[in-house]
């Protein structure tokens, strides 16, 4: 009505190294975690985030067959799930941290939770906690029965509706390539895409070991950004140094905020992921796997004046 009352939209931003963010302006430049009093008259949120990371494995070190490691997997994400709250309610927001790569002989670490603390919220959330969880390593590597090195299984995005890490290449004297995916369409409140696995390597030590099925994929974010694509995603490829024969990494699991770091050549290490919630990359033969990235946190919310 002419001269009535305005309304007004207001996104708050909660970013690692940065801080707290109202309507583009730093607010608090403190380290998380943070608070956040709900607005008077305000009892709607839409909240959007993303879990951390987990780290990419490391590649194994055996002495003549280095199989590659698995990407990590991303953390769950969430786009616009509305909660009803309270005015006045003081929530506390917490990042959840990027899971560290692997090396040779330890295993890569989960990404963190992303929380809220102070409302509820299902069916992610526990009690008065609602919940994007971190996404899962692949703890260890797998080796064939005689000790030689195959890729290891990547890291699955946590959720009802995620799937497990794609599977790694076995070890033969001509060793299989890993899991690769040609195109996977991000949509739905939980989009992410799941870690890929290592290549195997060769028994025989100077033959090359493998990558993936496919060198190249197309991704598709879908209602994130209409036909937006991100092609040839870098998955590591097999080499061999002549006495060794090495894996290539998986690449790390894409995240809705976020891109997995890049699987690393045999003898090189992953890539850390970029952006938030993505998963590092798995380290060639030999190597060790990159960080995933941390997680990310807005809320939007509207008012009257």
């Amino acid at each position: 009505m002419l001269g009535g009352p305005n309304q007004r939209q207001h996104v708050v931003e909660f970013k690692d190294g940065t801080g707290v963010i109202q309507d583009g302006i730093v607010v608090n430049s403190a380290s998380g975690p943070w608070t956040w009093v709900v607005p008077t008259g305000v009892r709607l949120l839409l909240i959007s985030g993303v879990g951390g990371g987990s780290g990419g494995t490391g590649g194994t070190n055996n002495a003549t067959s280095t199989g590659g490691g698995g990407g990590g997997g991303p953390g769950l994400a969430m786009v616009n799930a509305p909660v009803f709250v309270t005015p006045g309610a003081s929530l506390t927001i917490t990042l959840g941290a990027g899971g560290t790569g692997g090396t040779p002989t330890t295993g890569a670490t989960n990404g963190g939770d992303t929380t809220v603390s102070g409302l509820y919220f299902q069916p992610y959330g526990e009690g008065t906690v609602f919940k994007l969880f971190g996404g899962g390593a692949n703890q260890t590597t797998r080796t064939d029965g005689a000790g030689q090195g195959s890729g290891s299984v990547g890291g699955n995005a946590p959720g009802s509706n995620a799937s497990p890490g794609l599977a790694g290449g076995t070890s033969a004297a001509t060793p299989t390539n890993a899991t690769g995916s040609s195109r996977t369409s991000l949509y739905n409140y939980y989009p992410a895409v799941r870690g890929t696995g290592g290549g195997g390597a060769s028994t025989n030590p100077s033959t090359s070991g493998a990558g993936v099925a496919s060198n190249t994929s197309s991704i598709n974010f879908g209602i994130l950004s209409a036909n937006s694509t991100v092609s040839a995603v870098d998955w590591g490829s097999g080499n061999t140094t002549g006495t060794v024969s090495r894996g290539g990494g998986g690449v790390g699991g894409f995240s809705r905020f976020g891109y997995g770091g890049s699987g690393g050549d045999g003898g090189s290490d992953g890539g850390d992921a970029t952006g938030y919630g993505g998963g590092g990359g798995g380290g060639g033969g030999g190597a060790n796997g990159g960080d995933g990235s941390v997680g990310y946190l807005y809320i939007t919310y509207w008012d009257v004046d």
